[in-house]
């Protein structure tokens, strides 16, 4: 007997990955997927996701793109990672170019992520639209001809002096593409295009494809001083027109999670003279109020807020606060980016770790306690192929990886093994810590009861290079 249990056992580490062919679903604040009644997502972001899978770009000591992607699908499986998040528009990766024109070499790099992916058993979040980058709003605004505006519609609230608005204002202020009809039009074209897709490596379409955890629909919208109606009213109709061409899938926004300047959460936002936060055009609540969005996000980068003093005590709140506001709606809560920056390796566990451990243990917490916040996704890893001493980047030896995001993704298997199907169990990563051995976190307070962590982080002058600065 224990010798078939050995051999079991050893049959089952060394077997091919195979397909997931469940859908990922919300159940109250739980995700849910198949057998596992309780989906947890612990994953990462990436950058030139369709580059690679286009072989247009490739990675040091690797034939090409493709293959140094499924290098990384393996090694994240092998973390017990179960969600990636990236970009098909507006990360240079120019899926169109023009509007109703596409790239199919392109389009065939989505493809095969897609397909390589399920291979490893790992869960994808495609994002559809970034505001930042040239080929994600402002190509869409040329489509339209809304990138000739330069208007301000609510004067009364809007801080700036400036009587033109400079390149990066202007970038923030995209009043007219998301209230104009045609503007959004290209954007619902766009998103019926990808999703009905039929991809020509294993003939299933996108919006059929249980690969696909979910859709983000626009990272990191800025709407400064317009007041949160233009975005929330954007959100709202491009989710329903998602859920109209796919019906499998999950929707949510891909913001950071700003509240309004009215919101009884205010406080958590970060902020100075300007009010930049809370007049950033997002509202949490009202963005994520939608049937059609099913699940909350938020992001977390203090470099780039410039947080100060730059500490956990920011951190915690903001967690926090977004944790009962999810609670609230009745959605869970995704933190799905998220990154602390270095300026060199001796910062990793003094100045990134206490941000990682934050998040991770607030979400141990949450999920113990039955509350919204389910998992992260932290920024940014390419698997082995990296350290992790410059920037925002996770190298996989890190004490991020081993002794904190490692130890999450570790309980996230343990605790939908027993009730996973056996052909979808991917091979563990052994040395598992127990989950006794993480550090307890204080459970979520109301705003005016919040008990912040007191630990002081060294400043870091270190940020996400694609980022603009918010303010």
């Amino acid at each position: 007997m224990v010798r078939l249990v050995v051999l079991g056992l050893l049959a089952l580490a060394l077997a091919p990955p195979v397909y997931s062919a469940d859908f990922v679903k919300v159940d109250g604040l739980r995700f849910t997927s198949g057998n596992c009644t309780d989906f947890k997502p612990v994953g990462w972001n990436g950058w030139s996701t369709l580059s690679y899978a286009a072989n247009k770009k490739s990675m040091p000591g690797f034939n090409d793109g493709r293959a140094f992607l499924t290098n990384m699908f393996k090694e994240a499986q092998a973390l017990n990672f179960n969600v990636y998040r990236f970009f098909i528009q507006g990360d240079y990766s120019f899926l169109t170019t023009s509007a109703g024109q596409y790239d199919e070499q392109i389009f065939q790099g989505f493809d095969f992520v897609l397909d390589e992916a399920a291979k490893y058993n790992i869960k994808l979040t495609p994002i559809l639209l970034n505001l930042w980058i040239d080929d994600g709003v402002p190509l869409f605004e040329k489509f339209c001809g809304s990138d000739s505006s330069n208007y301000r519609p609510t004067p009364s609230i809007d801080l700036r002096t400036e009587t033109t608005l400079n390149a990066s204002e202007r970038l923030q202020t995209p009043y007219k593409w998301y209230t104009d009809p045609d503007c959004r039009q290209y954007v619902k074209d766009f998103i019926t295009k990808v999703v009905t897709r039929v991809n020509t490596i294993n003939g299933i379409a996108y919006k059929d494809d249980p690969t696909i955890f979910s859709w983000n629909m626009l990272n990191e919208p800025r709407c400064k001083y317009c007041g949160p109606e233009a975005v929330t009213e954007w959100y709202h109709d491009i989710a329903a027109h998602l859920k109209s061409v796919d019906l499998n899938h999950l929707v949510t926004t891909g913001e950071e999670g700003f509240f309004d300047e009215s919101s009884s959460f205010v406080a958590a936002d970060p902020t100075d003279g300007n009010k930049w936060g809370p007049r950033s055009g997002q509202d949490f609540v009202a963005n994520h109020d939608s049937p059609n969005i099913d699940y909350t996000v938020i992001h977390m980068w203090p470099d780039n807020w410039g947080v100060q003093p730059n500490d956990i005590a920011f951190g915690k709140t903001w967690i926090d606060f977004h944790t009962q506001a999810s609670t609230a709606l009745g959605k869970p809560l995704l933190m799905e980016e998220f990154g602390k920056g270095v300026t060199d390796s001796s910062q990793i566990t003094s100045v990134r770790d206490p941000w990682y451990s934050l998040t991770y243990d607030a979400a141990t917490e949450s999920i113990a306690a039955g509350g919204a916040l389910r998992g992260a996704l932290f920024w940014l890893w390419d698997g082995s192929t990296q350290n992790g001493g410059d920037g925002v980047v996770v190298g996989t030896a890190d004490s991020t990886i081993s002794n904190i995001v490692g130890l999450f993704a570790d309980e996230v298997k343990s605790s939908c093994r027993a009730s996973a199907p056996a052909s979808t169990a991917a091979p563990g990563r052994a040395g598992a810590s127990p989950a006794a051995s993480r550090t307890g976190a204080s459970p979520p307070a109301s705003p005016s009861s919040i008990d912040l962590f007191q630990v002081q982080v060294p400043s870091t002058v270190a940020a996400a290079g694609r980022k603009l600065l918010a303010h």
